[in-house]
């Protein structure tokens, strides 16, 4: 930043311009007196802004110096955060392998599970009609079972009918072989 001297030549003052401060005149006086204590006003003033501009200058230097600093902070910063991106991004990447592995695997078990469990009603559904068949097999058997035993039982009064018929026709058999007897 520079600051101007001004000098106003239809007025005869000079006049300081900083950007902080407004002009200063001088107020116009007739003769010499005024000369000395205006030339010591105008060397203090013009020390004060070369203070100020010195001042000014440091404080410039220190604020680039730190901006200097934090622009490094800045790079190291962002350079840290591309790393750490990088990273997340390998850990993403990694992830989605994880996952993508994770359900092929949960599909082939399910694939396996679902064929298990088809393969395990087939055979249920086959012992199932097997067991009816064979449920199915032992009532006709005892139903044959039954008929037998009844014709069994028919066939045992036949003859036992027919036992006692025997054991009649016998005796009255032996009843005549003993009348014969008597009679011989």
């Amino acid at each position: 930043m520079s600051f101007k001297k001004h000098y106003d030549a239809s007025r005869d003052s000079i006049a300081f311009a900083t950007p902080s401060c407004s002009s200063i005149e001088l107020p116009q006086v007739a003769g010499p007196s005024w000369a000395p204590f205006a030339s010591w006003i105008t060397e203090r003033k013009f020390r004060d802004v070369e203070a100020q501009e010195d001042n000014l200058r440091r404080q410039i230097i220190t604020f680039k110096s730190d901006c200097d600093e934090k622009d490094k902070e800045i790079i190291l910063e962002r350079q840290s955060l591309s790393e750490r991106q990088k990273i997340l991004q390998q850990e993403h990447e990694r992830l989605l392998q994880s996952q993508t592995l994770l359900n092929e695997r949960e599909d082939h078990l399910f694939n396996h599970l679902q064929r298990e469990l088809e393969d395990t009603k087939k055979e249920f559904e086959k012992e199932r009609e097997a067991l009816h068949d064979e449920k199915t097999n032992l009532k006709l058997m005892d139903a044959t079972l039954r008929q037998r035993e009844e014709v069994l039982a028919k066939q045992e009064t036949e003859l036992n009918t027919q036992e006692q018929e025997l054991d009649e026709i016998q005796k009255e058999i032996a009843g005549q072989e003993a009348a014969l007897k008597t009679r011989k």
